[in-house]
């Protein structure tokens, strides 16, 4: 009796299920592993679940050797083991097969295996749209680099189910038309702030800055522009927007832009009071600064803009 057929008794009749789990541990039978695993031949929970382990063991190890497609697409679709299938998709290279796993495997992990493997920018982009999950629409996008591609995603956002996906294409947005495209199409100013960031004319950059409706829109565009002459004329236009100055402390609680020349107040200035209507409508907080003395009240609502004051 050869030391396989050993084990294999011992796995089907010991009287100990400790014994028959050990001698599981050591089986090459793939069919009675299988037969063991499924519970079909033994009643024992723990025996049963040896048995599947060593039979995921076994299958990983053929998988790690083999080449052969065929038989790789046979596993990738039909093994019961989810580490089995993704091992084995992570060695496939047809696309469309790739492409079929990534659509319709019940297991997440192989959908995401599966999209790993894909390079067919087209077939990632249908990918992105056909996704049951924003997740896997997601890491379909993520891998996308064909500007077009990316573009019809922008353009026909109504056909995607997934806002995430939307918001990934146009972070990975380079062309500067598909970019302005956006900026004036997008009523949402989380995606036209996503776009600025990846405008990279300096002019272009300025008009949001001074023009956009969304004060976030604004800040980030100011901060994209590198052109110091932009940058004064941004300063001349935008006075209101305290933070489109780019400040430095002169002393005597005062402060210049660096830009523009506009000198304001740059008090250190604490509260000292506050009051709240007990009818909730509205109060002050009095300021004084540590520095000079200078006192100010301020309506609570805008005390915020207490350092907005030029001088």
């Amino acid at each position: 009796m050869s030391e396989q057929e050993s084990y294999e008794r011992i796995a089907m009749y010991a009287d100990s299920q400790y014994k028959r789990a050990e001698a599981v541990k050591k089986l090459t039978n793939l069919k009675l592993l299988f037969d063991i695993a499924e519970r079909k031949s033994e009643s024992s929970y723990l025996v049963s679940r040896e048995a599947a382990g060593r039979l995921r063991e076994l299958q990983m190890e053929t998988v790690s050797v083999l080449d052969d497609q065929m038989s790789l697409v046979d596993i990738a679709k039909n093994d019961r083991s989810v580490d089995v299938r993704c091992a084995a998709v992570n060695k496939l290279v047809d696309q469309e097969i790739l492409f079929i796993i990534a659509k319709t495997d019940n297991s997440e992990d192989v959908r995401h295996a599966a999209i790993n493997q894909i390079t067919d920018q087209r077939i990632l982009a249908d990918i992105a749209k056909e996704a049951e999950t924003a997740e896997i629409s997601v890491m379909a996008v993520e891998k996308l680099t064909d500007q077009n591609l990316l573009a019809e995603i922008i353009r026909n956002e109504k056909e995607y189910s997934y806002y995430d996906t939307y918001k990934v294409a146009v972070k990975k947005l380079v062309d500067q038309d598909i970019l302005l495209y956006v900026m004036n199409n997008e009523d949402s100013f989380v995606i036209r702030k996503l776009a600025v960031k990846n405008i990279t004319n300096q002019e272009t950059l300025a008009d949001i800055a001074m023009n956009d409706n969304n004060i976030h829109v604004r800040e980030t565009a100011y901060e994209m522009v590198t052109n110091k002459s932009i940058l004064g004329a941004i300063c001349g236009t935008l006075e209101a927007h305290h933070k489109s100055h780019v400040w430095a402390d002169i002393g005597g609680c005062r402060k210049r832009c660096s830009v523009c020349g506009k000198v304001a107040y740059n008090h250190k200035e604490v509260v000292v009071n506050e009051y709240n209507s007990p009818d909730g409508g509205g109060g002050y907080r009095d300021f004084k600064c540590t520095v000079c003395g200078h006192e100010s009240r301020v309506a609570s609502s805008h005390s915020e803009n207490v350092q907005k004051g030029y001088v």
